[in-house]
């Protein structure tokens, strides 16, 4: 039987000297107290390992769970950080909306101040036609800047999605793990007496 490292070279032979003497029926009280003393040296050994093993397994599990933790953290954040994203940039995409609508709204009324405002009182003689036709406008206009949130939305989004092709590279290397390897003799020097 090999082991890996061969960190249990001298037991493997002890075993096998056991072995050959005990198929010979040639096993002494010497041999036998040998083979008991070596049995012991590895169940200590065995439990040290275990020992080990289980802290090492109890931190690893503390480090899942903070990391678990740390992406539900990182997820929460992200949900609201978009939230943030996508009401600025609403606010800012309806600011610019009405911004462009009360110019049109103001030559708009204007026009109809001075062009068809006469024209109506002189051939039309309705007296509150002149309101309703502002009225119009309004409602119109309204629909309009609802038009033009949207659109300046969806031209908003396609700039994000186009910037962004889902990739963010200066996060890539930030979470890969270091590969640690140990060498077979360092694991010997752990594990010997």
């Amino acid at each position: 039987m090999n082991d890996l490292w061969g960190l249990y070279d001298e037991e493997d032979k002890a075993l096998h000297a056991f072995k050959t003497k005990a198929q010979q029926d040639n096993i002494s009280r010497k041999d036998l107290a040998q083979f008991i003393d070596s049995y012991q040296d590895l169940l200590i050994q065995s439990k040290v390992i275990t020992k080990v093993s289980d802290k090492l397994q109890s931190k690893l599990n503390k480090a899942n769970e903070r990391i678990i933790e740390q992406n539900e953290e990182i997820v929460e954040k992200n949900m609201l950080l978009e939230s943030t994203i996508g009401q600025l940039v609403k606010a800012q995409v309806g600011k610019k909306a009405s911004t462009i609508i009360f110019t049109v709204a103001v030559v708009m009324f204007l026009s109809e101040e001075v062009f068809l405002g006469e024209a109506i009182a002189v051939i039309v003689h309705i007296q509150y036609l002149d309101l309703v036709i502002k009225g119009c406008i309004a409602f119109g206009l309204k629909f309009l800047e609802g038009g033009l949130e949207t659109f300046f939305m969806k031209k908003e989004q396609i700039k994000i999605v186009k910037g962004n092709n889902g990739d963010v590279p200066e996060l890539e290397n930030k979470f890969k793990l270091p590969n640690i390897k140990i060498s077979p003799s360092i694991g010997k020097l752990l594990f010997t007496k």
